[in-house]
């Protein structure tokens, strides 16, 4: 089926690098960044992003839709880099934080951690981030946890 050109009938493709290409504008962050970083296997075909949201608490509120929305208080919008002219990702120290600050899924907040303490971020950049979002101690405690569940498997 064909309108003005424009084939009918056609899969959505809401892959990062289809994102990309049609420089949909948003910001990528949490679980949609730490696979685009190679931080974690979370799918990415699954774009989360930041949706800035003073209302709503450090959990976050997700919106199930054709695009997945977090609404997240306190969105950092100073520690991202383009993808394209209008999408935007958080960096890699941003991303861990967010993962830690908005209490993300367990699985792919531990695979992160390691991933980051295993030398694919800036530790020191990552730490003086925490610092400055109070969760330090957070982030050291859960990776710790985090290091006993691979140890255990």
């Amino acid at each position: 089926m064909e309108r003005a050109g424009i084939k009918m009938g056609k899969e959505l493709d809401n892959s990062i690098h289809a994102l990309i290409e049609y420089d949909y504008p948003g910001l990528l962050g949490v679980e949609a960044a730490t696979s685009y970083w190679g931080l974690s296997t979370f799918p990415y075909d699954i774009p989360i992003f930041l949706v800035n949201d003073n209302a709503m608490g450090y959990d976050g509120y997700s919106v199930d839709s054709a695009l997945a929305m977090l609404f997240v208080p306190d969105v950092n919008t100073k520690n991202i880099v383009s993808l394209s002219r209008h999408l935007s990702v958080t960096d890699p120290e941003q991303t861990v934080c967010d993962m830690v600050r908005y209490n993300r899924h367990e699985f792919h907040l531990y695979e992160t951690l390691l991933n980051a303490y295993e030398g694919d971020v800036d530790i020191e950049r990552l730490e003086q981030l925490a610092k400055q979002y109070d969760i330090l101690d957070k982030m050291k405690q859960l990776y710790e946890e985090a290091l006993t569940v691979e140890n255990e498997g």
